[in-house]
């Protein structure tokens, strides 16, 4: 194969059915991905496998939830590379707030979080990352906020201002 110059993402997608409820489970998903496109043979591949699936938990949290694996190994420990979780619940109608969690599953000691908040009727959002150690003793001082932002919107003569300011 020439050299590529571009990153290059071919996905093979199976056909998904609706879930309709818990326990519905999607068909994996196939991704091969060539790595800083500059690849002569096959080794430059990267294939990975991802499976996700979805609930509706009591008092309307809606949860996501999934797994990437490796297609390119055959050592079972090296397979799964990540986890993830997404809790979101729309409150009284007006605010929206969701969290993701997810975690390397090569690197155990860490897992990273993000937090976003809407509240639609005011114009305004929020979005918070960071990260945490898994150790329980380390959690709570070791625990780092990486990026926070809000975003402000309102209208001025007939135009939309935002305000986002940004940490």
């Amino acid at each position: 194969l020439p050299p590529l110059s571009l990153p290059l993402l071919l996905s093979v997608v199976g056909t998904t059915g609706i879930a309709t409820g818990p326990g519905v489970s999607h068909r994996p998903q196939l991704s091969i991905t060539i790595r800083d496109g500059n690849f002569t043979d096959i080794e430059g591949l990267d294939p990975t496998i991802t499976w996700e699936n979805s609930a509706l938990l009591p008092n309307d949290v809606a949860l996501r939830y999934g797994i990437d694996l490796s297609a390119r190994t055959t050592n079972l420990a090296s397979l799964p590379r990540r986890i993830w979780g997404r809790a979101s619940r729309i409150i009284s109608d007006r605010y929206a707030l969701s969290s993701r969690f997810e975690m390397d599953v090569q690197a155990m000691d860490r897992i990273d979080f993000e937090i976003d908040g809407e509240d639609e009727e005011n114009d305004l959002k929020f979005r918070l990352i960071g990260s945490s150690p898994t150790n329980v003793r380390q959690r709570l001082k070791s625990a780092r906020v990486a990026f926070v932002e809000f975003t402000k919107g309102f209208h001025n003569d007939g135009n939309r201002v935002t305000v986002n300011p940004r940490y």
